[in-house]
């Protein structure tokens, strides 16, 4: 009886210490670095990612997913205008050269998209960055195993103990 007891204490006491271990989720090294003149090029492990790729990356951190998803409709939606608006200003400049002068409002309007377009891809560098912050900052939490459960009582052949993990 003294052996089991000792038994029992022993499990307890080594099953309490391999409860405090703390493991990581993914590895540090699938961290997003930022890099660029204007921070706009992010890499994960030497591979420049699309915000596609980054949206796919950051699926399983909800809020980095979240900012990654306005992100990505900021980029898409300031790329649209910014292709727009290049093609309407660049109509009249063709026009001018061969030497008609009719276009030139549709070249205003182009300006017009052109500047749309900047808050647009503003919006977008900053809430990717927020989302990579957020993705890295998940990235370095630990993670602990769940509590153990001690139960003492009795049993039909005596005390029992029952350990949950």
């Amino acid at each position: 009886m003294k052996k089991l007891l000792i038994l029992a204490l022993f499990l307890c006491i080594i099953s309490h210490l391999n409860a405090q271990k703390h493991y990581y989720a993914p590895k540090h090294s699938d961290s997003i670095q930022v890099s660029g003149a204007m921070g706009n090029t992010f890499k994960q492990k030497g591979n420049r990612l699309s915000p596609n790729k980054m949206m796919i990356i950051m699926h399983s951190f909800p809020a980095a997913a979240k900012e990654m998803k306005i992100a990505c409709h900021n980029y898409d939606t300031g790329t649209v205008f910014r292709f727009l608006g290049v093609i309407m200003i660049g109509v009249p400049v063709a026009t001018v050269i061969a030497g008609d002068k009719n276009f030139m409002a549709i070249g205003a309007v182009g300006a017009g998209l052109l500047l749309t377009s900047i808050p647009l891809m503003h919006g977008y560098h900053i809430h990717s960055r927020n989302a990579v912050k957020l993705y890295n900052s998940e990235l370095k939490k630990p993670i602990s195993m769940n509590k153990v459960d001690y139960q003492f009582g009795l049993v039909n052949n005596g005390i029992g103990m029952k350990i949950r993990f």
